[in-house]
């Protein structure tokens, strides 16, 4: 209550600077087409985050195409060892264009800085860091022929939570976007939907969020099943922490930079040290 919003200090600012309230707003829609070739179609997705927390809580939505969005926000998934686009982000990348095309004047964003389970890929000349939304962004305009002017890119998150909190304080919110369809895999979807559920539906100002899933190609079978293992064990966890923090954007961001390994100074001494994914889960990152 107001004792732990009074700790949070500076945070208060960003909860000021996005207009936005302890409150969850009923804004949320659920997209479950999986994107194949030309048009998304709808399935069942393969596993849920049912919840009693009303921060997990959507509601069925028509097809993606009959809806006009602001901003298609794409997660990112990794990098191949030579700092390309992996298969599985491809399908992605290639659904939000193709979603784009038909959304005159949506925008793309593409997430992502890296990752904590990898080192980052290396510019060959330069030795700068390769982001990874700054390789999504090239495959869109080099591959697909998505106009620079239609991409817009955030580099500051290192895994889903950050996905969700960046995206939104620093495109969403800021630019006032009413509608934002979110993009990713269909192993990954039902913890980026809840992810996306708890952090915009804790902004009185967020857009309404829609899901579309993707195929889950270009990764073996073993890879593909630990992941989702992986994903259950961390929606898990993401529900424990949904409900110890709250609805409230500022708690968010107070524990986000508090206590979460890519965000928090007192945890960066621990960047660069090995995690505790497994060799198969490394291959989808």
């Amino acid at each position: 209550g107001g004792s732990k919003m009074a700790a949070l200090g500076p945070c208060r600012c960003l909860r000021a600077a996005v207009a936005c309230r302890a409150s969850i707003r009923a804004r949320h829609t659920h997209l479950v087409p999986s994107w194949r070739h030309s048009r998304p179609i709808l399935v069942p997705l393969h596993q849920t985050l049912a919840s009693s927390s009303n921060a997990f809580k959507t509601e069925d939505a028509g097809d993606a195409n009959d809806r006009q969005y602001d901003g298609i926000v794409v997660l990112a998934g990794g990098l191949t060892a030579s700092g390309g686009v992996p298969e599985w982000v491809k399908g992605r990348l290639e659904a939000a264009a193709d979603l784009h095309s038909r959304s005159p004047g949506s925008v793309i964003l593409v997430t992502g800085g890296g990752t904590p389970h990898k080192p980052p890929i290396l510019h060959d000349r330069s030795g700068h860091v390769i982001h990874e939304s700054t390789v999504c962004a090239d495959y869109l305009v080099s591959e697909l022929g998505v106009s620079p002017n239609s991409v817009l890119k955030e580099t500051s998150s290192y895994d889903t939570i950050g996905n969700a909190y960046f995206s939104l304080t620093i495109h969403a919110a800021p630019l006032g976007w009413s509608e934002v369809c979110t993009v990713t895999s269909a192993f990954h979807m039902p913890r980026a939907r809840a992810c996306f559920d708890w952090i915009y539906g804790a902004c009185a100002s967020a857009p309404r969020v829609a899901y579309l899933p993707v195929a889950d190609e270009g990764m073996t079978e073993a890879a593909l099943e630990a992941r989702r293992r992986r994903e259950e064990e961390s929606a898990a966890a993401l529900r424990r922490s949904a409900e110890e923090v709250g609805a409230d954007l500022a708690a968010i961001s107070g524990w986000l930079h508090s206590t979460h390994r890519c965000y928090a100074v007192n945890r960066q001494h621990e960047w660069g040290e090995p995690t505790e994914a497994t060799k198969e889960e490394l291959e989808t990152y």
